[in-house]
C-alpha cells in the first residue's frame, strides 16, 4: 500500500484492531466461488458497518487490490502480480519442479492430482491438474482443507514436528464428513501407518464419494515440504492401485526439489 493510505488505516479503539487489518480481512472473505461481491454483503460478512466497509474498499481499491465492477468489487489483477512472486509460484519453485512428475500422474490415472503444502493444521493445494473423467472433487489451487481430513494433509502430518502433531491431536479433530477421524487415538494410529507405508489414504474423509491416495515429498530434513495426491470417486477410482505409483512421483520430485525450496 502507499504510504498516505496506510496512514489512512488508524487503530480501532475498540478492541485494538487496526483498520489494516479489517480491510486486509476483507480481501479474506471473498469466497472461492464469488465473481464480484456487493458492500452489504462484505460488510455482512466481516460484521462492519456499511460505512466502514465501503471506505475500507476504496482504500484497497485505490491501490489495486480489488476491483469496482459497476455496484460490486472483485478482487484486483494486482493480488495475481503479488502471488506469482510466493516463493512456490516462481521459476524453479517446488510447484515448478513438481508439473512433470503431476502430469505423469494425471495421465497415468485419468483422475485429479494434486500438490499440498502444510500451514498450521490446514494442508492448502498449490497445484491441481484434473483428470479426464469428470469428478466432484471440491478441491482447488489456493484452497484449504484440514489436515487431518485428506490424505495429502495426513501424508504432511505424518512427516511433521511433533510439535504440530501435539497441537492437531490436543485442539480437537475436525470434522467434514461422517468418515473423517476425530477421536485423537485413532488419528496417532493412522500417523503412525502412514510412517511405515509412505502413503496416506482418504476414505471419503474430505467429501463423501470421493476417495485419494497421498505420498509426502520430504526435504534433506526427514520432514515433508509438500505432499502429492490422486482423487476420484469411489466406484471407479482404487486409491490403493495408485498408491506405489504416488509415492515414487513424490519421491522423484524430492530428489528433482533439491536444491529447490518450496
Amino acid at each position: 500500500m502507499t504510504v498516505t493510505a496506510i496512514r489512512a488505516l488508524t487503530p480501532s479503539a475498540q478492541n485494538g484492531e487496526t483498520s489494516v487489518d479489517k480491510a486486509l480481512g476483507l480481501l479474506s472473505l471473498f469466497g472461492i466461488a464469488d465473481r464480484s461481491v456487493g458492500v452489504s454483503e462484505l460488510a455482512r460478512r466481516a460484521g462492519l458497518p456499511k460505512s466502514t466497509a465501503f471506505r475500507l474498499l476504496n482504500i484497497l481499491e485505490a491501490n489495486r487490490l480489488v476491483e469496482r465492477q459497476g455496484r460490486q468489487y472483485a478482487l484486483g489483477r494486482h493480488l495475481f502480480e503479488l502471488g506469482q512472486r510466493v516463493p512456490f509460484c516462481q521459476p524453479g519453485s517446488l510447484r515448478d519442479v513438481s508439473a512433470p512428475f503431476l502430469d505423469d500422474l494425471r495421465r497415468a490415472s485419468n483422475e485429479t492430482v494434486h500438490l499440498a503444502v502444510l500451514d498450521g493444521l490446514d494442508a492448502i493445494y498449490i497445484n491441481k491438474i484434473h483428470g479426464r473423467a469428470e469428478s466432484r472433487c471440491p478441491s482447488a489451487i489456493g484452497r484449504r482443507v484440514p489436515a487431518n481430513c485428506s490424505a495429502v494433509g495426513k501424508a504432511l502430518l505424518a512427516y511433521s514436528d511433533p510439535a504440530s502433531i501435539n497441537e492437531l491431536l490436543r485442539g480437537g479433530l475436525r470434522r467434514r464428513t461422517p468418515y473423517s477421524i476425530i477421536l485423537p487415538r485413532l488419528m496417532g494410529e493412522e500417523l503412525q501407518r502412514i510412517r511405515q507405508r509412505h502413503v496416506a489414504f482418504d476414505n471419503e474423509e474430505a467429501k463423501v464419494g470421493i476417495n485419494c491416495v497421498a505420498a509426502p515429498v520430504l526435504g534433506s530434513s526427514g520432514r515433508a515440504i509438500a505432499s502429492v495426491s490422486i482423487a476420484g470417486p469411489v466406484g471407479r477410482f482404487n486409491p490403493k492401485r495408485f498408491a506405489r505409483a504416488v509415492d515414487q512421483a513424490a519421491r522423484s520430485i524430492a530428489a528433482a526439489a533439491v536444491p529447490a525450496r518450496p
